[in-house]
């Protein structure tokens, strides 16, 4: 049986920012690690436990926790100008 690895080109992010929020009370470590993931194409995680892909036509969400347990979000537009890195409050 033959097999192939297929690779992806990371993401586009264009430019990232921060709500006050998100800036305040995130470690800021973990939100370079979230952003990293994200453009890694690691989306989210559904309750299943299975990876869910967003379609390239719409803004792509990722969730993630940082070391303290705080919930963010990270979305980009679909466009790919714009990242914004926020807690599930700042929506």
């Amino acid at each position: 049986m033959k097999t192939s690895s297929r690779t992806s080109s990371p993401a586009r992010l264009g430019t990232a920012l921060l709500t006050a929020n998100a800036l305040a009370g995130l470690n800021h470590a973990d939100v370079l690690a979230g952003l990293q993931r994200h453009a890694a194409h690691d989306w989210s995680v559904r309750h299943d436990g299975h990876r869910q892909a967003s379609p390239p036509s719409c803004r792509r969400l990722s969730a993630h926790r940082d070391r303290g347990g705080l919930a963010f979000w990270i979305i980009t537009e679909a466009d790919g100008r714009r990242t914004t890195v926020m807690l599930p409050e700042d929506f």
